[in-house]
């Protein structure tokens, strides 16, 4: 579902400019594209006015095959408007060459007769929901609860008009209002993806329309939805639903666990190390995750395989979800290099929160707690760099992070990314470029994580110690390493460099490996000359870095 259709040219469709209330939200929509797996996905809107949203969802989400309901009551077709309007929309929605249905309703009724009719599908729900109907917010709740029922499992639900300004967000006549109210009697059953403007969630337990209706249930239907030895599997269950709930709570069962949200930024030359990185993320889940990787070139070959390292969930709240994303037109990391992707990341990954990991790193325990972090109203939560932790030649002196392991506020971010792409194209030639750019950007307004969380230059000489300027020791904890959270492989010692000897985790990525679609690699031909190349660099590498660190340390020396 990667990348979007040309725009909707004005001799193709016809829709009126002055009301034009959607192509605002075209670029995020397409951001939430890859979440829709299938290839012919149904979509749901409420409220379709002539058809612009709707044509950009059908022809953007239905690549393959697919339908799209609209339901708008277009006057009832009472007035010249509304017959005007219907008659619009049924033009724009046959250009467009997709499957479509137009249900003439107010959205309650309109909603309800697909909800009797999913009664007797084999296949009930749809795949992306827009609701962008009446402004009250009683009708918002009212619509947002009938589409609900429609949806299915990892649906994407969109309410429009969230912070709409005509009207105090505590009036009864503001959306929000009725949004809220939803939220609330759905919390720990979807993953809030934005509320910038609209509110846009992911369902994340199964369809169940909950329900029979007369005329539309045959006797069959009934005594296998009544009397069946797991009625409640079946998505019509009412009683065995509210029963099972009644008993969780009875027993102190709590709700289903929030998502955690991982992303990755990966090219080919590091789909391996990614692959480890996942699987190792995944080993210890104990909440359902999101993986959203940023693709800078990987070859279909490499999404399957990394697809495949996934290991089986533990339990049914560990799951964990790969999701994979374009790069944004004008890229960073087009221009400059895989490195800043990172930055490209703050653009396009559809959520507020992410926790980006470098892919040469190695999770040991839950990441649970790192999610969780209070990040104190800052933008970036970040590991201090264990190298230079108080800033090195060349930025300013100050606390200074590594930014292999990041926690990111995306709404904090997104106002300024264009400071950062310029700050970008300035340090482009640093020594650490990605790196001192972020510092420089979020500097002084970062916080601090345990060590724990970024494990740094572990295996590049007998003690991380050695690595620390001796003026800056006293800033670090470096107990902390002793059982690290994340191990990541900084300097000469990559993933593909973990058998080196020195590596206190080496056996441990390498177990890892095995796990995954690159098993057996150890033992290949072609595996050892390419360590026998790699030694070559990792020495270079090294014998550089001891001279720059001789100089520093005697230019602090001095100082």
């Amino acid at each position: 579902m990667n990348g979007t259709s040309s725009q909707q040219s004005s001799d193709k469709y016809e829709f009126t400019a002055s009301q034009d209330w959607s192509s605002f939200h075209q670029y995020t929509w397409a951001t939430l594209f890859p979440f829709v797996k299938i290839d012919s996905p149904r979509i749901l809107e409420v409220g379709s006015w002539e058809g612009r949203s709707a044509v950009f969802f059908a022809e953007n989400l239905c690549k393959a095959d697919g339908e799209i309901v609209c339901v708008d009551h277009f006057d009832l077709l009472h007035t010249d408007a509304g017959r005007q309007r219907y008659d619009l929309m049924k033009r724009n929605l046959e250009r467009c060459s997709k499957a479509y249905r137009i249900v003439d309703d107010f959205s309650a009724p309109g909603l309800m007769t697909l909800l009797n009719e999913s009664i007797a599908s084999p296949e009930p729900g749809f795949d992306w929901i827009h609701i962008d109907g009446s402004h009250e917010g009683d009708d918002t709740f009212l619509d947002g609860e009938l589409a609900w029922r429609l949806a299915r499992n990892g649906s994407i639900i969109i309410f429009d008009d969230y912070r709409w300004e005509r009207e105090p967000e505590t009036s009864i006549h503001h959306p929000r209002r009725g949004i809220d109210a939803f939220l609330d009697l759905h919390a720990g059953q979807y993953e809030k993806l934005s509320d910038a403007y609209q509110m846009i969630i992911r369902k994340t337990i199964d369809l169940r329309l909950g329900f029979l209706a007369k005329g539309y249930t045959d006797e069959a239907t009934l005594v296998r939805t009544l009397y069946s030895d797991n009625p409640a599997a079946h998505p019509l269950s009412y009683e065995t639903s509210r029963m099972q709930a009644v008993e969780e709570k009875v027993n102190g069962h709590t709700a289903p666990p929030a998502t955690m949200s991982v992303a990755f930024t990966v090219d080919s030359k590091y789909a391996m190390a990614a692959a480890v990185a996942i699987r190792s993320l995944a080993e210890h889940a104990d909440e359902p995750v999101t993986v959203y990787i940023l693709d800078c070139g990987l070859s279909e070959l490499d999404k399957e395989r990394i697809q495949t390292s996934l290991p089986p969930s533990a339990s049914a709240t560990a799951t964990v979800t790969l999701s994979f994303l374009s790069l944004p037109e004008n890229s960073l990391a087009s221009k400059l290099g895989t490195p800043w992707a990172k930055v490209d990341l703050i653009k396009v990954v559809p959520i507020e929160k992410v926790l980006y990991l470098d892919a040469d790193i190695l999770c040991r325990k839950s990441l649970g707690e790192l999610w969780r972090t209070d990040m104190r109203g800052n933008a970036i939560a970040a590991v201090p760099d264990i190298r230079y932790p108080l800033g090195h030649p060349g930025v300013p002196k100050d606390a200074y992070f590594n930014a292999g392991v990041l926690l990111l506020d995306i709404p904090k971010l997104r106002p300024d990314l264009s400071k950062l792409e310029t700050l970008a194209s300035e340090m482009q030639n640093m020594r650490h470029p990605d790196q001192d750019a972020l510092n420089t950007f979020s500097r002084p307004y970062w916080t601090a994580l345990d060590l724990k969380w970024n494990a740094q230059n572990l295996g590049s000489s007998p003690s991380p110690h050695s690595y620390v300027h001796p003026t800056q020791r006293a800033a670090l904890a470096l107990n902390k390493l002793q059982s690290p959270a994340i191990v990541h492989f900084t300097g000469p010692v990559s993933p593909r460099m973990a058998q080196l000897r020195g590596h206190p985790y080496r056996e441990e990525w390498w177990a890892v490996l095995d796990g995954t679609a690159w098993k057996g690699l150890r033992a290949s031909p072609a595996w050892e000359e390419r360590c026998e190349e790699e030694v070559e660099r990792a020495v270079k590498e090294g014998t550089q870095r001891f001279r720059d660190i001789v100089a520093e340390s005697a230019a602090a020396l001095k100082n």
